[in-house]
């Protein structure tokens, strides 16, 4: 598998991964502690599509053996193409900042997106909307860590 994209259903023609490469370049410009990976498959409808995403995250050598535990910091986004199912996950090191609450925020916008565009204007809204989520992340950190109080903000210093 490579990344940013792994389409081993063979569903997005050449222009589509050109463009999903650039989004995810784009993303990856921003925050460059992230990594990327898009996994499209036909899983079969027996196998619990979290279970998959797991065993894919775990066997899938997307990420590096210095990448382990809180290094890693892949988000994996694993799409079933046959059932029409998404599923994300992120890298221990990205627990603490990434909980499952926010990439479901993100694979609602990816469902709501490909439902009426298709699948690579899904992604790209996907990786638009983790963009959006690790921003709120990155500007919370400061206060987070104790570098920020409550009167730093009230009074705009800082």
């Amino acid at each position: 598998m490579t990344k940013p994209i792994t389409d081993l259903a063979q569903v997005l023609s050449a222009s589509e991964k050109r463009r999903l490469e650039r989004a995810s370049q784009r993303l990856l410009n921003r925050f460059p502690q992230v990594d990327l990976a898009v996994v499209l498959a036909a899983v079969p409808p027996q196998i619990p599509l979290g279970v998959y995403a797991f065993w894919l995250f775990n066997r899938g050598l997307l990420s590096s053996a210095s990448e382990s535990g809180g290094a890693n910091r892949l988000v994996l986004f694993c799409i079933d193409t046959a059932g029409h199912r998404a599923a994300a996950m992120a890298g221990y090191g990205l627990e603490p900042f990434l909980p499952e609450a926010q990439l479901q925020i993100c694979l609602n916008v990816y469902a709501q997106t490909s439902a009426q565009n298709g699948l690579a204007a899904g992604i790209t809204a996907f990786w638009n909307e983790l963009d959006a989520q690790l921003t709120k992340v990155h500007l919370q950190i400061p206060r987070l860590f104790g570098l920020k109080t409550s009167a730093d903000e009230a009074d705009g210093s800082f």
